[in-house]
């Protein structure tokens, strides 16, 4: 298949995908959150954050295992090398598997016990949830390195398929707690945790039939010298994920030290935002990433920090054209998804949505850099920065302020992150700081503020509803479309009038 084909079917895969994740996911948070009640469900969110704060390892090593399988395909493609970089990593998330596990049990029980503020009747069954937990985590480790592979070959309308049956697995899960008359929270956790058991094995399926490499046995031991290049690669991105998720996780601690599980529930209910729109933005620029670090596999640095500026401008016109809409509408989507929800969560929500907004910002920087390799300072830079929002976050609770004041700190915190990504972009891989800041950022911002305040401009005119919903975001669709053409390159306005051209012949040769 030719690669702009390729790309094409993988983004529409992946757009059928997150359309349905989507709307399954939030049908399973509804059916949970009324199944299980405020509390338990924000005793499984807290457990679920500490769950994720231990297996932050597993994101790491999940980037360094798609990195170098890519850069080896762009590289040259040798059988050999390949052989080597999937039997490196699936000895390490092997050893990984069992020392997550291990933790997650140890010290997610003494956490338990001694730091969260858990009410006594939900104590056991947060007992049982973490170790379906730990077993789930241990499911997803393993197929880390079969999926990477996947991502590696471009056959991402495969994982796009497995996501999907994933999320209905799950909804399924959720709507069939209303069987339990009791122990519906630990019957949750198994259930979720047989799901990650069958998304594992459909991975572990596909790879092994379509790949050579992935048909590793123990016995091939792999050189030394590619486990230390794998792990060297990782360990600085371990860094930077660590800390990334010990901000969130750490918030999520923090809260429920001052405020309890209530709390948690509505900083849980924002986060599943937060995972959509994350979801969203990795659903656009997944197709690209392979590309970018096959460019700089095969010594093409232009192009490498061309399609660099390309999953920028692509991101964040798409994350544009939703954020808006969900910021001005969300007591209205609150209240459709869930019926009723915890106090904060608006504010929580709207926070997540500025933040994941400007994180993805520097996406396509974070792709330049790990693909020309050197990515010590941008994860030890970064991840610093990271851990601060937590015990400033902490300090500022102390002294009486909002729940939500946490947040802030982390949205100040990104926006210098941002910064310090584009620096480290230009210092290493010659990518231009003036052009993608006064020519692809603050354009790209521009055009979303101004659309942002047409938008907000007919709301207000308007009672909340599915009426105001529509035309806010029609309008806010239409405007950053407009807005965002001066923002796209010439090559990139052609392509997509190519596109359109096609479509609309091949609409009219049907008629």
């Amino acid at each position: 298949m030719q690669t702009a084909n390729r790309v094409l079917v993988n983004s529409l895969a992946l757009y059928i995908n997150m359309g349905v994740t989507m709307i399954v996911t939030l049908l399973a948070t509804r059916y949970a959150l009324q199944a299980l009640g405020k509390e338990a469900y924000g005793v499984y969110m807290l457990v679920a954050n500490i769950t994720a704060m231990l297996s932050f390892l597993n994101v790491a090593m999940a980037g360094a295992t798609q990195r170098f399988l890519s850069f080896s395909l762009g590289a040259c493609g040798e059988k050999k090398d390949l052989n080597e970089v999937f039997g490196a990593s699936f000895v390490l998330h092997i050893g990984i598997a069992t020392v997550l596990c291990l933790a997650i049990l140890v010290l997610g029980a003494g956490g338990i016990a001694f730091l969260l503020d858990i009410p006594a009747r939900f104590t056991q069954s947060a007992y049982v949830v973490l170790a379906c937990m730990a077993a789930g985590v241990m499911f997803s480790v393993v197929s880390v390195p079969y999926e990477a592979a996947m991502n590696a070959h471009e056959d991402i309308y495969q994982i796009a398929i497995i996501n999907i049956v994933d999320a209905l697995l799950k909804l399924l899960a959720a709507s069939g707690l209303f069987l339990f008359d009791t122990g519906r929270l630990p019957a949750y956790a198994l259930l979720v945790m047989g799901v990650s058991a069958v998304t594992c094995l459909l991975k572990y399926g596909f790879a092994r039939r379509h790949y050579a490499e992935c048909r590793y046995r123990l016995r091939q031991w792999p050189p030394r010298q590619t486990m230390r290049r794998i792990v060297g690669f990782a360990g600085w991105n371990l860094v930077g994920n660590g800390a990334s998720i010990c901000r969130y996780q750490g918030t999520a601690i923090v809260l429920n030290a001052f405020f309890g599980v209530v709390v948690n529930a509505a900083y849980g209910i924002a986060q599943q935002i937060n995972a959509f729109l994350l979801f969203f933005s990795n659903s656009v620029i997944r197709p690209l990433r392979p590309l970018v670090v096959k460019a700089e596999g095969g010594g093409d640095r232009k192009r490498m920090i061309r399609l660099s500026f390309s999953m920028t401008r692509l991101t964040l016109l798409m994350m544009a054209l939703v954020v808006t809409p969900l910021y001005i509408n969300m007591p209205f989507i609150l209240r459709l998804w869930l019926g009723e929800y915890p106090a904060s969560t608006i504010a929580f929500c709207r926070l997540f949505l500025l933040i994941t907004l400007v994180l993805q910002s520097g996406m396509g920087l974070v792709t330049a850099i790990e693909s020309e390799g050197r990515i010590k300072w941008l994860h030890l830079g970064a991840g610093l920065m990271h851990i601060l929002p937590v015990p400033i976050g902490y300090a500022l609770l102390q002294h009486g302020y909002a729940p939500t004041a946490i947040l802030v700190v982390v949205l100040v915190e990104e926006v210098a992150a941002t910064l310090l990504r584009l620096y480290l972009a230009r210092r290493q891989t010659g990518l231009s700081a003036r052009r993608f800041l006064f020519g692809l950022l603050l354009p790209a911002y521009g055009a979303l503020f101004a659309a942002f305040g047409a938008a907000w401009f007919v709301a207000a005119t308007q009672t909340e509803g599915w009426s105001r919903l529509l035309v806010s975001g029609s309008v806010h669709t239409l405007l950053v479309v407009v807005f965002f053409l001066p923002v796209l390159s010439a090559e990139e306005r052609g392509k997509i009038a190519e596109i359109v051209r096609t479509a609309l012949s091949k609409l009219l040769n049907r008629h």
